[in-house]
Parts: structure tokens; sequence; C-alpha cells
């Protein structure tokens, strides 16, 4: 996801231990999810005249299978490029993603979080796409 300009927002460091198998790669990540307990990749929203997407994956290996797919969603634009790039943020729902952690969240808090998420980044529309 880093090739593909995506940065990772990780939870407090005080979480890290509260997922297994670890993820090392949090404990050098300088950014910080404002969410308590979604973890999410972020690509910045550039354009003027498209909105941004907002991707929740369901049931898997996290976002493996579909970091083809969320990197060519700019490939395929038709215009020239000028207009800038379609933000992205690819929320990562844990405790179905193959990782032992604490209980899923319920409807209200999964809505509180992902709103955290959108507001820290200033949307206020975009389109979502989800799986599973």
């Amino acid at each position: 996801m880093r090739y593909h300009s995506f940065d990772f927002y990780r939870t407090s460091l005080l979480r890290f231990p509260a997922v297994f198998p670890m993820r090392p790669f949090t404990l050098l990540n300088p950014h910080r999810s404002l969410a308590k307990t979604l973890t999410y990749w972020h690509r910045p929203h550039t354009s003027k005249t498209r909105l941004p997407i907002l991707f929740i994956y369901g049931i898997g290996i996290r976002l493996y299978p579909y970091i083809n797919f969320l990197a060519e969603l700019n490939l395929e634009d038709e215009t020239d490029g000028s207009d800038g790039e379609i933000g992205i943020i690819a929320v990562e729902i844990i405790s179905v993603s193959f990782r032992i952690i604490g209980e899923a969240l319920e409807k209200g808090e999964m809505c509180q979080e992902i709103d955290c998420i959108l507001k820290a980044h200033n949307w206020e529309k975009f389109v979502l796409i989800s799986h599973s």
C-alpha cells in the first residue's frame, strides 16, 4: 500500500499488544488514527470534480486481495490527470481479518469511529464501496 502512496493510520501504541499476531510496523508508523480501535489506509484526495472513496471490506486476509484494485482506480481515469487523484480511505476491520482481538464493534460504535476518521480528513461527501 505504501508503494501506491497510501499512509497507514494506526491506533494508540497502548493497543499494540491487543492484536495477535502483533503488527510490528505499527510501532514505527507516525500516523495515528483518531478512531479508538479502527486502523486504516489513506491516500489524499486532490480531485476537484470527483468524490473520494470510503472502502470498507469484510472477512478476509486484510487488504491484500484489493491492493491492485485500489491502486488502479486512478489509472483507469480517462481525463488528462489535471483534475487530481481520487482519495481513498480503506478501513481495516481487524476483528474479521484473521487477527485475534477483542469483540467486534457494535453498529453505533463502528459508525462513530468511521465518522471520526472521515472528519479527520474533512470528508463530507464520498462514494462508499464495501465488500462482504
